[in-house]
């Protein structure tokens, strides 16, 4: 407030321990004298007053204002969101700065409260993005905030760590367009083993013309899309493009699959006749979706699988493994390597400091917990090079795991593209609300290699980077399937090299 004063003055609150003088606690007669209040959360029930008095020269003090606190309705989840957001996000003073100066806007929700809480002008400082690590800029000028506030039902929240329920299909979130159709296509990127899909005859690499009888178009895509992976109806009908054009339609019936994230894994076959000679070398090759820790004895288990028939070089598979689970990463990392690493420090999580969880220090391991009072002892390699397929979708676990590696000195070679530059992670909660649950991860940590103090928030550059070679090759056949990556090709079924640009 702004008043004006015939001689000097004081200012007080009368010991009130929720409203607090910021400035102009006391000042020199003259206009426009400005008094600034700072009020405390409100977390009680009924609206509170207090008074202001102005002490005026030697005069008695008078009340310069009343000033009252009406009680904030705001969201649980909403609630749940700011005080972890203020405990525990990485850039914490930020966010506390933004809240004081009343720029945060309560009455939102679930993610529209997320996104403008932590993104637009408010957290520019001098044309830079302050928190430019919590996210990318997308490609319509946007910013996607790694951040995120999702919601589920209980009967989802029940059975998450269990068998799956639905089709079995995963797919690329590339939409084909063609320029001589209206129409669009969906492209499969993955089909469960032993789900409704599988067992139709689905692959990956087929092309979806239709879904339950309908062209897909600009009009329902969208709709269409959630239906294939988060289906709300027992049954579906797709519709594959065939070789000379034709469609063929396969029914599905939801069903209940094992949605293991290792995609594949084994020994690639030698193939002379087609310019593969692999030189007595026993060549494995592992195609791995995500760091899911309900899946760590599946990822184990194909670790031991190759170490068991002698693998000497080791190929993995992350152009759309998006991250997870850290301990799982430390798992990994800790196969790739010795067991004389164990123990070691793989990576250190750097909380803010005003974080009372403090630091974590993720060490290589030898053995792991999969059940409560069940341990798996872990297998080890001893690899020179190990050799990684990435690509834009590669983030957060995944760049921890190579990163780690590197920083133990081994030579890691990447082919595909740069991957996402994703140096931070979260810790996630889970809140129950009338019924419903809510999944909120905030950015909490930096990664903090030991000795190797690299900056990858841009993404880790691809040794062999496809958009160069795509430049360099003259060849047709070969530029047509470097600008298709990382989406598979007809026929590219994981581990089918001849068929699969990086992988060959």
């Amino acid at each position: 407030m702004v008043f004006n004063v015939s001689e000097d003055y004081t200012i007080s609150t009368e010991s009130c321990d929720w409203l607090s003088i910021v400035n102009g606690a006391e000042g020199l007669a003259g206009e426009s004298r400005t008094l600034k209040l700072k009020a405390t959360e409100h977390t009680g029930t009924i609206m509170r007053s207090t008074e202001v008095y102005i002490t005026v020269g030697d005069k008695a003090p008078v009340v310069l204002a009343t000033v009252s606190q009406s009680v904030m309705s705001m969201d649980a989840v909403v609630k749940w969101m700011d005080q972890r957001l203020q405990n525990e996000y990485y850039w914490l003073d930020k966010y506390r700065e933004i809240k004081e100066a009343g720029e945060i806007n309560y009455k939102l929700t679930g993610s529209n409260f997320l996104n403008t809480a932590l993104t637009g002008s408010k957290w520019n400082e001098g044309n830079k993005k302050v928190n430019k690590d919590d996210g990318y800029k997308t490609s319509d000028g946007g910013w996607h905030l790694f951040s995120y506030i999702r919601q589920y039902s209980a009967s989802r929240a029940q059975t998450r760590a269990q068998a799956s329920r639905g089709f079995g299909i995963a797919l690329c979130y590339t939409v084909i367009a063609y320029h001589e159709r209206p129409n669009y296509s969906f492209l499969l990127e993955h089909v469960y083993p032993s789900s409704p899909a599988d067992r139709a005859g689905l692959k990956r690499g087929d092309v979806i013309d239709q879904v339950n009888g309908q062209n897909i178009t600009d009009n329902n895509y969208q709709t269409l899309f959630n239906e294939l992976i988060s289906p709300s109806q027992s049954s579906i009908s797709v519709g594959r493009q065939e070789a000379d054009g034709s469609v063929q339609t396969f029914n599905l019936m939801m069903d209940e699959y094992n949605e293991s994230p290792v995609a594949c894994h084994g020994l690639l076959k030698e193939n002379v006749a087609a310019g593969f000679d692999f030189q007595g070398k026993k060549i494995g090759y592992i195609s791995y979706l995500s760091f899911d820790g309900d899946y760590d004895e599946e990822l184990i288990n194909a670790i031991q699988g190759l170490n068991n028939v002698g693998a000497t070089d080791l190929i993995i598979d992350l152009r759309n493994n998006g991250g997870g689970s850290v301990l799982s990463s430390s798992y990994f990392a800790s196969m790739l390597l010795p067991e004389s690493y164990s123990g070691q420090t793989m990576v250190t999580l750097k909380r803010n400091e005003k974080n009372e969880y403090g630091d974590d220090d993720i060490p290589f391991v030898s053995e792991v917990e999969v059940e409560e009072d069940s341990f798996v002892t872990l297998p080890h390699f001893d690899l020179e090079n190990v050799y990684f397929i990435t690509s834009g979708n590669t983030a957060s676990a995944s760049e921890m795991l190579i990163m780690g590696l590197r920083a133990q000195g081994i030579n890691v070679v990447t082919i595909g593209k740069k991957t996402t530059g994703k140096d931070c992670g979260m810790d996630v909660m889970i809140m129950s609300v009338s019924g419903e649950y809510y999944e909120f991860a905030p950015i909490t940590f930096m990664n903090e290699f030991p000795n190797y103090n690299v900056d990858f928030s841009e993404g880790i550059d691809a040794d062999i980077d496809f958009d160069l070679l795509r430049v360099q090759l003259k060849d047709e056949a070969m530029q047509e399937a470097l600008d298709w990556y990382p989406l598979p090709e007809k026929g590219a079924y994981w581990g089918n090299y001849l068929n699969e640009i990086a992988l060959g």
